[in-house]
């Protein structure tokens, strides 16, 4: 049985809406009052960030098709939300602009900054009933978009019944699932530095002003072909403009290997580990059958990734400002988005639960030591004589370095997916191969929050992807309805 469910959750946000029946996007009317919503549109998308947006503008290339985007955020010119600085040619964006969550539990970490409190005085804060003629598309991430649903009764049954919201469709998978990229630096200052380095800006006039000169004739920053050709070296430098430090990069060292180079002599006991781990051993207490079932499956495959040559495990970026960011690709750990008991109309609370399995600190036990290999014995770094002080080089058992991991890991570097994951159901998947929610009728997910595993890159690639994917399934689906 499929259930229609009415939205509570998006009609009492404050947002500004966008709504489009144009040949071209550029034609969309941005709407900053209630009554200037219509009471229904084809399709009503939550969320106007990479995927609701894409799929907006995919969905209003045929005129035919009106389309409302609600965004809880900040709907301005380019020129509004940040400002350019030369000669970088980087974009600052206002911290006015900006959306603050803050986790719980061992890592709470801010995610975002907080908005301007006069902003929010901007925004709508009324209920919208609006109807979706069409569908309901949730766009609005893996941190709010298993929030509408939970809101609209969809999720896990005892966490809807704790927060007294009516169970529409018992979805354990809603929320749950939560994976994000984790990282750490490895901290180290060079005894034979290069040149140009850092400083150079502000200690060689002659350097300044070559860079200054591409900026003033052709708006052309320190990443330019003609820059970092003629400095390979030059990897970071930071200058102060405007009283804004600005960090402009070209040609970091980025390596991305897989876990037989990273660890050869442990990589198998490593994937042995993954596969033998009792899959309820590491998730929250209580968690639903279908989630350890998934879970399980996971397992199994990151096991196999483990053993492979061709599967890209971590991230090493190194620098010569003395620090190389070390990212964990694939973390076995998984964290939860639920509505706060206390206050199931706010923000949700978000529980990162990095390291919650200890295999991922394991893991960055060995890429700490294979940064300090690379950096002090291969190529460029090598010649730029490293000396390691954070860790330093005397914390190297692996019960000192893990307690070092513990205590400086970042638990995201903004890559959040997986909470409205598209697995069977019976796997605590969420949606299907078509990005329709079990159980519900015309609502599909369009965001990061359906990927079930983190990939071994940045997110916004396979975003984009599902998104455009959705735009041909939705668009699909309208020309066979107008054809009925």
């Amino acid at each position: 049985m499929k259930h229609s469910v009415a939205f509570f959750a998006v009609q009492t946000i404050p947002a500004l809406i966008v709504t489009a029946t144009p040949a071209s996007v550029f034609s969309a009317q941005h709407l900053t009052r209630a009554t200037d919503v219509a009471h229904s549109y084809d399709c009503l998308i939550i969320g106007g960030g990479i995927s609701g947006l894409t799929v907006a503008d995919r969905l209003t290339e045929d005129p035919k098709h009106t389309v409302l985007v609600i965004e809880y955020g900040y709907f301005g010119n380019l020129e509004d939300i940040g400002t350019v600085y030369p000669p970088t040619g980087l974009r600052k964006s206002s911290p006015a602009h900006l959306y603050n969550i803050t986790a719980v539990g061992k890592y709470p970490a801010k995610v975002f900054s907080p908005p301007d409190s006069n902003l929010v005085k901007q925004l709508v804060g009324v209920p919208l009933p609006v109807k979706a003629k069409k569908e309901i598309i949730l766009a609005a991430g893996a941190i709010h978009s298993p929030q509408a649903l939970q809101r609209s009764g969809v999720g896990p049954k005892t966490l809807l019944e704790a927060v007294k919201i009516p169970v529409v469709v018992s979805l354990p998978g809603v929320g749950q699932n939560f994976q994000d990229h984790t990282s750490l630096n490895v901290g180290y200052n060079f005894t034979t530095n290069a040149w140009p380095n850092p400083n150079t800006l502000k200690t060689n006039e002659t350097y300044r002003l070559e860079v200054d000169a591409l900026w003033n004739s052709r708006k052309i920053g320190i990443t330019s072909p003609e820059i970092s050709l003629k400095y390979p070296l030059m990897l970071t430098t930071t200058l102060e403009l405007d009283r804004s430090i600005l960090h402009a990069r070209a040609h970091e060292q980025l390596c991305i290997p897989p876990l037989p180079r990273i660890s050869p002599n442990k990589s198998e006991e490593l994937a042995t580990a993954y596969k033998n781990q009792d899959p309820a051993a590491y998730l929250p207490i209580g968690t639903d059958k279908s989630i350890i079932a998934g879970y399980k499956a996971q397992l199994k495959l990151l096991a196999a990734g483990i053993r492979s040559k061709d599967t890209a495990w971590m991230q090493m970026a190194s620098s010569p400002i003395g620090s190389t960011a070390v990212t964990n690709l694939h973390p076995l750990s998984r964290g939860t988005i639920n509505l706060n008991v206390s206050d199931p109309a706010g923000e949700p609370i978000v529980d990162f639960r990095a390291t919650s399995n200890p295999m991922d600190t394991r893991l960055f036990v060995e890429l700490i030591r294979l940064a300090r290999r690379y950096l002090a014995t291969q190529g460029v770094m090598k010649e730029l004589s490293p000396v390691f002080f954070n860790p330093p080089l005397n914390v190297s058992s692996d019960e000192d370095l893990g307690a070092w991991v513990e205590s400086v890991l970042l638990p995201t570097v903004y890559h959040p997916i997986g909470t409205c994951a598209m697995m069977p159901r019976e796997l605590g998947g969420v949606v299907h191969d078509e990005l329709l929610v079990y159980g519900v009728e015309r609502v599909r997910v369009v965001d990061a929050s359906v990927m079930p595993m983190l990939i071994g890159a940045n997110t916004s690639q396979t975003v984009y992807a599902v998104a455009e994917k959705a735009a041909d399934l939705i668009r699909g689906l309208l020309k066979k309805k107008g054809r009925s």
